[in-house]
């Protein structure tokens, strides 16, 4: 926790990589800082006595349990110094060299971590900040992330990287291209969909998030060549499923066909129908009625 001292960016201002955005006087890190210089001048202290008293012992000016002594209290304090070190590497702060160099102890420059725009400020001049508070957001709008809703059932026509075509309802006549670069490893029980992201250049900044998308996404090699027919086009008569061929004008063929994959949009069909062939489309069902009739 510390209270923000200065903020020197506002919503909407393109920022660099490194560049300070503000700036917090934490307490916890100027005591930590002035622990790690106590302790590690109690460290040289402690070696010095340690060496003088091995000094001493040589020449029989001293006991061995001093100079045991002496030794011990060195590696305590060289221990203290450590942790007093991990506390600063912990807090992120780099090691103070001198009493000088923590002038304004604890101060903590915040910086973007990216080149982008800011797009959220909660820090406060004058205001305190608690560890689990954001003080600023930074985002590169350059490159957005489209999320998609795919159903269970047309999972096997999505796969990593292929090619996607956006289209905004609020910008019409407008299509971006992208890729498909990220599915989520489950699927929602609730919406029985999977999610998935499509990684979208945006050079110009035209593109905002929260815009509603439509996506249309290439199929993988080798199932655009798989032969498909609307789901209304194949009836079940008896075991089978069949489609309607025509053969003249108002006459219709019964043909069996075996299915491959189904979705709301499309069946494929693994045998029994050809390419080119005309089939009934609508009034299946009708048509399935005479011949259940006969």
């Amino acid at each position: 926790e510390g209270r923000v001292s200065s903020v020197n960016v506002r919503v909407g201002d393109p920022v660099k990589k490194g560049q300070q955005l503000a700036s917090v006087v934490v307490p916890s890190i100027a005591n930590a800082q002035a622990e790690y210089l106590a302790a590690e001048a109690a460290t040289n202290e402690a070696r010095e006595h340690a060496a003088r008293e091995t000094a001493l012992l040589e020449k029989e000016l001293t006991t061995a349990h001093e100079e045991h002594i002496a030794r011990a209290e060195a590696l305590k304090a060289q221990a203290n110094l450590a942790a007093a070190q991990a506390r600063l590497n912990v807090l992120g702060v780099e090691i103070p060299k001198s009493q000088k160099s923590i002038q304004g102890a604890g101060t903590v420059i915040l910086r973007s971590p990216i080149d982008g725009v800011v797009v959220r400020r909660d820090a406060v001049l004058g205001a305190f900040l608690s560890p689990n508070e954001k003080a600023l957001v930074v985002a590169d709008p350059t490159e957005l992330w489209a999320t998609v809703n795919v159903f269970e059932h047309d999972l096997p026509y999505l796969k990593m990287g292929a090619d996607v075509e956006i289209l905004f309802d609020a910008l019409p006549g407008k299509v971006v291209k992208g890729k498909v670069a990220l599915m989520e490893p489950q699927i929602g029980s609730a919406s029985r969909a999977l999610r998935a992201r499509i990684a979208v250049p945006n050079p110009d900044g035209s593109l905002k998030p929260g815009l509603f998308i439509r996506a249309s996404v290439s199929l993988p090699e080798g199932i655009s060549d798989r032969l498909a027919v609307p789901p209304a086009a194949v009836q079940p008569i008896g075991d089978e499923d069949v489609v309607f061929v025509e053969r003249a004008p108002g006459v219709f063929e019964v043909r069996p066909v075996k299915l491959g994959h189904r979705t709301a949009q499309l069946v494929e069909i693994a045998s029994g129908l050809s390419r080119g062939e005309r089939i009934a489309i609508e009034g299946g069902f009708l048509l399935r009625g005479e011949v259940t009739k006969q």
